[in-house]
């Protein structure tokens, strides 16, 4: 969004709006940059817990691999029988005081 102004003073209404403009622009440009930086940071820790990347197939073994996570289906704390497919977007809401 851009908006032409004159180089002589900016006066009441006129200079509100573009202030208000580009307040605007500037919270939707942290909000976008805050929301990749938590992103992956949720993504890194998936894979540090599971211990496998993303799209890897997970290893089933005799030997549990716990993990301080809890299954909401079944309870299962096993690393083993997590899988990665199965989770659902989030929105991330913030607060901006003025």
């Amino acid at each position: 969004m851009s908006i032409a102004f004159s180089q002589a003073k900016l006066k009441g209404a006129e200079r509100k709006a573009i202030l208000q403009a580009i307040e605007t622009q500037m919270q939707q440009v942290i909000i976008e940059g805050v929301t990749q930086v938590l992103q992956e940071f949720l993504e890194q820790e998936v894979t540090t817990k599971l211990g496998r990347p993303k799209r890897s197939p997970r290893r089933i073994s005799s030997q549990a691999r716990p993990i301080d996570w809890q299954c909401a289906y079944c309870g299962c704390t096993d690393a083993n029988q997590f899988t990665r497919d199965d989770h659902y977007r989030r929105s991330l809401e913030i607060g901006w005081e003025k």
